[in-house]
């Protein structure tokens, strides 16, 4: 059978409460079990809402600038003193440039080099478009795009306001490229009004080539005076959230560096700091950080500044405990920003808080509250949803997730699964999900990530899609209609890989009687090495006789690999990728790559918290024994410190340095936390994987002597 954690011990894990053998044992079975992440990635939703409503030193010389304007009465915020903070080793100076400075100066940028070892070029002139404007594209491809004689060329637009990680932000078409000579394409883009920031990516007709400069994108940032606008610097950050935490730090060190007067950006930059630097790190900061905080409240309290620089006031001090200021920001919040966002949030937050033991009182008084102001963000709009969920208010939490998701459509699958929980609900839960299968059956390109595939977002649909036929299953279960739950669950089997799934459809099999059938859909979850065990193959035996379980099994490992050799996204490495040991010397990582099946798993030394992730890779890779090993490639020097850190866990053997940024372009890994799969002939496989597919991928790639197996060819 197949067992999930209390749902009490599924939230201490959320809020990282339990001990370490637990928190392993758990994260186990969440990477097999789509109910139980989904339960996660909620309580963590909320929290995260909830507390929201709760350095590296200045540039030299950026105080005497300072000062020189509070001279000629430019109001300025002037700290009482520079943070001191030890030296972080930040990314070279390549990294951080190769960005929207010198696009909006329409000066050529070099980008990822590609299977050939070349690189790509786009200019966009001229410099200085207003918003609204039109920009001349010219793009220098390579040889991976023939001698198409159009290239596509789409967008993602962010205007001033649009949130963090902004999932329901639609990529455009934004031009046709036409080559003009060689392999020199042109066009010309008119930027929608407001558009302050915009991410390119060029690609062929049928989206199967793909030059999206890494994951980072080709940037264009608005700018006023001959520098980009804070707006547009905001939304690069803002664009980095959730997929490069050292990229968006280093935005928004951009960001306060530019705009130092700016409290948005402080606020912004307090968050990736303490998440991406860790506890340790970022307790240092604090000193720096709460007398910055003091500065701006002593300059800013009698001045009348925008509402978003009101509510980034209210969040910086209440971020670095400073109760008394925080407190005074919070009353100008619900006194001066009437209808924001953040109002909405502390209001919302101050009725549950009042009526926790009256959830009827609590959801009409939210109901009013929502009839005054009518609009909300996001974020917003999910607390109140989480909250009405936590009293237990069925109608009320109906009409929050329709709120949320005419907002955030992208939630759908997560509300869904968190209204099933309601038994009087469950029948318009049913029908959404009919209608979200239904339209994940259609591709849909505004949802395809600029740097992702069609091949690949196909897949992505594929996967979404099982989830919904799952859960509209184990619903019609719940009600009792077996035959039509036996059927829905069958079809998510079918689709994806979820040993959630198999589980749920072999025990509705069994309930009915079907022991060949159970034991073929069993046979699944044990070939997967992420979740096969003992119980499993004895229930197997018992069901069919140990010679037919073989022979099931035999029949369920080829359906995995072929299923997992689908994913499969095959691209070689370069001749030569140079990297450095603990001791500053040169390797080839590319030699080291030859043999075994290898793990690549990128990483910054910034992103302290994703050691934990780092640890179970290594014990999962090196449980194949010889067959598999992993490669750690830190993304940025490390320190001594660092390499201290890595060898209590003894990953330091298996660690280097991508000091020469060969690998970051070899592999495309703009962004950390990263893994690849690479088989013995340095060819990578599967780009980008997760943890639930991490084990099964290797497993394709090695026969069971633990030789390689190739699945596919480059």
């Amino acid at each position: 059978m197949f067992f999930h954690p209390r749902d009490s011990r599924l939230d201490a894990y959320a809020d990282r409460e339990l001990s370490a053998r637990s928190t392993r044992r758990v994260a186990r079975h969440l990477r097999r079990c789509h109910r139980c992440r989904v339960r996660v990635a909620g309580t963590r939703d909320i929290g995260s809402q909830a507390r929201k409503l709760t350095t590296r030193p200045l540039p030299p010389g950026l105080r005497a600038r300072v000062l020189q304007s509070v001279a000629s009465g430019v109001p300025v915020i002037v700290p009482v003193a520079d943070p001191v903070v030890a030296a972080l080793p930040w990314r070279k100076a390549v990294w951080v440039g190769v960005g929207a400075l010198v696009l909006v100066a329409g000066i050529r940028v070099v980008g990822v080099r590609n299977l050939e070892s070349e690189t790509s070029l786009l200019e966009f002139a001229p410099a200085g478009v207003p918003e609204g404007g039109t920009v001349s594209i010219t793009y220098h491809a390579t040889a991976r795009f023939g001698s198409a004689r159009s290239l596509k060329l789409r967008a993602r637009y962010r205007r001033a306001g649009d949130p963090q990680y902004g999932y329901d932000i639609p990529q455009v078409d934004a031009a046709t490229l036409t080559r003009t000579s060689g392999r020199t394409y042109r066009g010309n883009v008119a930027l929608p009004d407001r558009v302050v920031y915009a991410a390119f990516a060029v690609e062929d007709d049928a989206g199967v080539v793909i030059d999206s400069r890494g994951v980072q994108g080709w940037e264009w940032l608005a700018q006023a005076d001959g520098r980009p606008t804070s707006d547009a610097l905001l939304q690069r950050v803002n664009e980095a959230f959730g997929r490069d935490p050292g990229a968006a730090l280093d935005a928004a060190i951009e960001l306060t560096g530019a705009f130092p007067e700016r409290v948005e950006g402080w606020n912004t930059r307090t968050t990736l700091e303490r998440a991406a630097l860790g506890p340790d790190v970022s307790s240092r900061l604090r000193d720096g950080h709460v007398q910055r905080v003091r500065a701006f409240h002593a300059e800013l309290q009698d001045s009348t500044i925008p509402a978003s620089e009101i509510g980034a006031m209210y969040s910086y001090a209440k971020i670095w405990d400073v109760a008394d200021i925080a407190e005074w920001w919070r009353r100008r919040v619900l006194r001066d920003t009437q209808g924001s966002a953040l109002d909405f949030q502390l209001r919302l937050v101050d009725i549950y808080t009042a009526r926790r033991d009256d959830p009827a009182k609590a959801a009409q008084e939210t109901e009013r509250l929502w009839d005054d102001i009518g609009s909300a963000s996001g974020d917003a709009l999910a607390l109140a949803f989480g909250l009405a969920l936590q009293l237990k208010q069925p109608q009320a939490s109906l009409r929050w997730a329709r709120r949320l998701l005419a907002a955030e459509p992208h939630r759908r699958l997560a509300v869904a699964e968190q209204l099933g929980t309601f038994s009087t609900l469950r029948d318009t839960v049913r029908t959404w999900l009919d209608e979200e299968a239904a339209r994940l059956a259609r591709p849909d390109d505004s949802r395809r990530p600029l740097y992702v595939a069609t091949r690949r977002q196909d897949r992505a649909r594929e996967d979404l899609r099982s989830g919904a036929l799952a859960l509209k299953g184990r619903l019609l279960l719940d009600a009792g209609d077996t035959v039509a739950a036996g059927a829905y669950l069958d079809s998510a089997a079918a689709l994806g890989w979820d040993v959630a799934n198999f589980t749920a459809a072999a025990q509705l099999r069994l309930a009915r009687g079907d022991s060949v059938g159970a034991a073929r859909l069993y046979a699944l979850v044990a070939v997967d090495p992420g979740a096969g065990g003992a119980e499993i193959e004895g229930l197997g035996r018992r069901l069919v006789g140990a010679r037919q379980w073989e022979a099931e099994k035999v029949r369920a490992l080829a359906q995995m690999v072929e299923r997992t050799g689908r994913e499969a996204e095959p691209r070689a490495v370069f001749d030569l990728v140079r990297v450095t040991d603990r001791d500053g010397m040169p390797l080839d990582l590319r030699a080291r790559l030859a043999g075994p099946v290898t793990v690549v798993a990128f990483w910054v030394p910034l992103c302290k918290t994703c050691l934990t992730d780092l640890r179970d890779t290594y014990d999962l890779v090196t449980g194949f024994g010889p067959a598999a090993r992993i490669a750690i490639v830190s993304q940025r020097a490390l320190t001594e410190e660092d390499w201290n850190l890595l060898a209590s866990d003894g990953l330091d053997g298996v660690a280097v340095v991508d000091a020469f940024g060969d690998a970051t372009r070899a592999f495309s890994a703009w962004g950390a936390p990263a893994t690849f799969v690479v088989d013995g002939r340095a060819v990578i496989q599967y780009r980008l994987t997760s943890a639930d597919k991490l084990a099964r991928q290797i497993l394709t790639l090695v026969d069971r002597k633990g030789q390689r197996t190739p699945v596919v060819a480059p």
